[in-house]
């Protein structure tokens, strides 16, 4: 869609003029008028709010037209300004309601709307809002006509009527949609008059409507009107490879129809109807030269080019979102050409999106003992897109497959997508990529998940975005991506989270909404506002006790903050079994001298195999469980009497293996450093340990906050449940 900007900021000192001089009406709607003609879309937004405040019934129509006018040129606003019209609950005409519901795409309620303004206002009193009735009566019963074809001849009846009330000066999106109206109705012989005569004008640039945006002053058709006149010309005499003993007309049509559609293609070269119109005619073709001819030597060139025309054809049908019927056409082009690797790639695209895992990999595997080599970049690239994304499906956890199966699944597609271009890769790709860089390259992650905003609308990826950012101590940019993610999720384009604060309603919508809620605490919470991250907390857990992940960050705050640690202690039990929450009240029994409380807490969590599996889909899982088992050792240390030496030295040398592999596998593990401090002390190590406390403060100030809180924030992640495919939703680690 597009988008729109202003380079003009004079509209400001406009609106402050009109309101100081208290212009009239006229005024107003004039300049309304004027920017709406100037495509100046963001400044109209404007002025129409402005002119709410003084007439609000009469800026509610201005608004709603503005609002259709922006859905039907594709600008991004038009879905926010439509539904501040349906917000604002002004009264607005029939004919109004009903257009602004035909802009979002409910066509029975704006037929019924139409219907009614039809039914109470007559051309006599009213032409205007009559002319505006006829015209949206048959726009959305042409529209209902793909799935009704009967209503196609009262779509025709209603635009001839409204061009009728108009004359010839009637725009030429009304005259050109009369004429499929009437083709869809089998009445070609008119439609191709219609289609004839606004072809004429067009070429005389008679209509200011079609004139070029530049301001050039040459003829150049209306895409619709080349494709209107060449389908009528094709449905009225055949294709273009008939039988050659047709008469003269049938030839002149023929040759007419040709001429239309190469003009159509020279100059709209990028626009899919005429390449869909291209590959229709080769499929004819195809069709009549085997029927007339059957050339033995020539079906299998015949037959490539039937299998590329119902390969383009199921790319057309892809770009219209009917993927049922390009997976028809996808298996018809493979039928005809076994060999063609894009259509074979594309069915695989296909069955992967409905989850038929087993057969997309046999069309893959098809095309890869086939000869991947021969392929090209591109292609060589949706080959292992696909394969990684089918091998992820196939291993998704959670399934009857295992950690290591997962693992090594994990790694073979992450060698198939690795040295691919991401912008050649399908979104499910993209997803898989991102998903499985996430904390290898935290940049690169960065930079898929960036393309995958342009395939994807969903409020997870730019959560994702937002924990990439959150982790590199990126906040301002953190913020942005999650108030662009609650955005989406509450649609309103205007959401600004300064104040905002998740209600009931937003809460019970999803199970994932309350991931989001959490992870704005989390958020909130490293930038500093600990009094509004510690209440989303708060109304978190009163709403969902059950949600153990904000009852232990209160917990947290409570420890850490308030200095409270029997408050903290009630909220840590409340959270168990979360495996942060058993290892919390371990190190809180340690901080108070209850060696053998935090003993059996630690036994509690190293000997549950469920806590374990809770955290085999989390990033670094086992650097987290190997500084858990070390600070058991620790303890064990700690309780065995000094005349025990052999015994407590062997448990010191089991924590500072553990230790000594998670610095391996991150060094900058601010944990896991300030455990080695005192493992160092307990081996009265007084200068190892203060230098592993001087590598902590070197870190900077986020390590030596993550110091205070070691012992529940260190590693700690937050996922969600997947979206597609299974996307990291961590917000801080």
């Amino acid at each position: 869609m597009a988008s729109f900007t202003s380079n003009d900021g004079t509209w400001r000192l406009l609106i402050e003029s009109l309101e100081r001089e208290q212009a009239p009406w006229s005024r107003w709607r004039s300049c309304f008028l004027t920017l709406c003609a100037e495509r100046r879309w963001n400044e109209a937004i404007q002025l129409v709010q402005a002119m709410s405040l003084r007439w609000p019934e009469a800026a509610a129509v201005l608004e709603a037209a503005l609002g259709v006018t922006l859905a039907s040129e594709r600008v991004d606003a038009a879905g926010t300004v439509l539904a501040r019209v349906e917000r604002l609950g002004v009264a607005l005409p029939p004919v109004w309601q009903g257009l602004v519901r035909f802009a979002q795409d409910d066509y029975r309620g704006a037929q019924q709307l139409f219907e009614e303004s039809a039914r109470s206002v007559s051309p006599q009193t009213s032409p205007v809002v009559a002319l505006l009735t006829r015209f949206g009566l048959g726009r959305v019963l042409l529209e209902r006509s793909d799935i009704e074809p009967q209503l196609a001849q009262q779509a025709a009846a209603w635009y001839a009527d409204a061009i009728w009330m108009y004359g010839e000066a009637s725009p030429g999106d009304w005259w050109r949609s009369y004429g499929y109206a009437l083709a869809a109705a089998g009445k070609w012989v008119l439609a191709t008059q219609v289609f004839s005569w606004r072809l004429a004008r067009e070429c005389e640039r008679i209509d200011p409507d079609d004139a070029d945006s530049s301001g050039a002053v040459y003829a150049q058709p209306h895409v619709e009107t080349l494709l209107g006149l060449w389908a009528c010309l094709r449905a009225l005499h055949g294709s273009s490879k008939a039988s050659p003993d047709r008469d003269a007309c049938s030839r002149d049509a023929d040759a007419v129809a040709r001429e239309l559609l190469r003009e159509a293609f020279v100059l709209y070269p990028q626009d899919r109807r005429v390449r869909n119109a291209i590959s229709l005619e080769q499929r004819e073709w195809a069709n009549r030269y085997l029927e007339t001819e059957r050339l033995n030597r020539l079906d299998g060139v015949t037959r490539k080019a039937q299998a590329r025309s119902e390969y383009i054809l199921g790319r057309w049908e892809e770009r219209r979102g009917d993927w049922i019927a390009a997976e028809t056409h996808y298996g018809t082009s493979v039928q005809y050409w076994a060999d063609m690797a894009p259509a074979r790639l594309a069915l695989a695209h296909s069955l992967l999106r409905r989850k038929e895992l087993r057969q997309a990999m046999e069309q893959v595997d098809y095309v890869r003992i086939q000869g991947s080599r021969m392929l090209s970049s591109q292609l060589d690239a949706y080959l292992r897109a696909l394969s990684a994304v089918i091998i992820q499906e196939e291993a998704a956890p959670g399934a009857s497959t295992g950690a290591s199966a997962v693992s090594k699944a994990s790694e073979q597609a992450l060698r198939l997508l690795q040295g691919t271009e991401p912008q050649q890769l399908p979104p499910e790709a993209l997803a898989v990529y991102a998903e499985l860089v996430d904390h290898q390259d935290p940049d690169f992650a960065l930079r898929l998940y960036t393309l995958l905003t342009k395939h994807w609308k969903d409020p997870m990826i730019w959560n994702n975005i937002a924990a990439l950012n959150a982790r590199r101590s990126r906040y301002e940019d953190a913020h942005a991506a999650l108030q662009q993610a609650f955005r989406l999720l509450t649609s309103d384009q205007d959401l600004s989270m300064g104040c905002w604060m998740p209600g009931p309603s937003f809460l019970r919508d999803s199970p994932s909404h309350l991931t989001f809620a959490y992870n704005l605490g989390r958020l909130l919470e490293s930038m500093g506002d600990v009094t509004r991250a510690e209440e989303i907390y708060r109304y978190v857990h009163e709403q969902f006790p059950s949600y153990g992940d904000a009852t232990l960050r209160l917990g947290v705050l409570a420890e850490q903050y308030a200095k409270d640690s029997s408050v903290a202690e009630t909220y840590y039990r409340q959270a168990v079994p979360n495996p942060r929450a058993v290892t919390a009240l371990a190190f809180l029994a340690q901080a108070r001298g209850q060696v053998e409380e935090a003993q059996q807490w630690f036994e509690y969590f190293i000997r549950r195999k469920k806590l374990h599996k809770s955290l085999d889909t989390q990033y670094e899982a086992r650097s987290y469980c190997d500084m858990i088992t070390a600070a058991y050792y620790i303890t064990l240390a700690r309780a065995t009497a000094r005349h025990h030496q052999h015994r407590r030295h062997k448990f010191l040398v089991a924590a500072g293996n553990l230790l000594l592999g998670v610095l391996e596998r991150s060094r900058d593990n601010v944990a896991a450093m300030l455990l080695l401090g005192v493992y160092f002390r307990e081996l009265n190590l007084l200068t190892e340990a203060e230098e592993a406390l001087s590598a902590v403060v070197q870190l900077g100030p986020v390590a030596c906050c993550r110091a205070v809180h070691c012992r529940v924030c260190a590693s700690e992640s937050h996922r969600s449940a997947p979206v597609t495919r299974s996307i990291s939703a961590d917000l801080v680690t």
